[in-house]
């Protein structure tokens, strides 16, 4: 009867943890900025994009695109949030266009507010408002 007591009780630590370590994991993926970073990467390579318009992908793309329309190279993807917002993620599309005399010749900025919901524990886009690129220099 004690071996029993002691098995129930190792099931159950061990129930407890996995359930835990489950939670924790699934805490860390559903950030924010992990959400639109995945939806970043997917749209890059051309995937279906779940509870996406096609008309905020096609914003999105846009900063993929263009690079290659101008014959830049791509740019750089900054994602951040804002402090107390957990609900909007900013997306900074960069391109610095190199000249081997002068150093940089220009650089290409331009943004993306991807404002989310939370539906249960998942972040859900809700919207997509960007500000096209604009040549710096």
């Amino acid at each position: 009867m004690n071996l029993n007591r002691k098995s129930l009780l190792i099931i159950a630590v061990i129930l407890v943890g996995v359930a835990t370590l489950y939670l924790v994991f699934n805490m860390v993926n559903q950030k924010p900025e992990k959400v639109v970073t995945n939806m970043i990467e997917d749209i890059k390579e051309n995937k279906k994009v779940e509870g996406v318009s096609m008309e905020d992908q096609k914003k999105l793309r846009y900063f993929l695109e263009y690079p290659r329309m101008k014959g830049l190279e791509s740019p750089n993807i900054i994602i951040s949030d804002y402090p107390d917002r957990p609900e909007i993620v900013k997306v900074t599309f960069e391109i610095i266009e190199n000249n081997k005399q002068t150093g940089i010749e220009a650089i290409y900025e331009g943004t993306a507010n991807i404002y989310l919901t939370k539906q249960g524990r998942d972040w859900e886009v809700k919207e997509v408002e960007v500000s096209p690129y604009r040549k710096e220099r």
